[in-house]
């Protein structure tokens, strides 16, 4: 938990900049979610605007989430930041063994760097 600690800001200070903080935050990501080769969660590059549950090169996805996918075809700002607050809230069933991150300004920092990685990896 004290690395974990690290990265979520709980007992440090999180960079005021939003791109800045949403880098520091996703480090916590990438932990779980590689972009190349086998990872425990799907990649995360170009995930704004992409099907839900439709990563080509994982195929753990969870009952719950592709039952998900079915009502909530795309991942956008919304879906992503109300997952990230409560993986298990917004998709009980899912195999996301992340807590959430309740703080809406980290939140919404990690979606502004999701964002620009979307537009730099395009």
């Amino acid at each position: 938990m004290d690395l974990r600690a690290k990265y979520t800001g709980k007992g440090n200070v999180l960079p005021e900049d939003p791109f800045a903080r949403g880098r520091q935050l996703y480090a916590q990501c990438a932990l779980c979610h590689g972009e190349t080769g086998p990872s425990i969660g799907p990649s995360l590059l170009n995930i704004l605007e992409s099907k839900i549950a439709n990563d080509a090169n994982f195929s753990n996805y969870s009952t719950a989430l592709k039952d998900y996918a079915k009502e909530n075809v795309r991942w956008d700002e919304s879906l992503i930041d109300q997952f990230l607050q409560s993986p298990k809230g917004a998709i009980p069933g899912t195999y996301m063994g992340y807590d959430g991150l309740e703080n809406a300004k980290d939140r919404q920092a990690l979606i502004t760097y999701i964002k620009e990685r979307n537009i730099v990896h395009n």
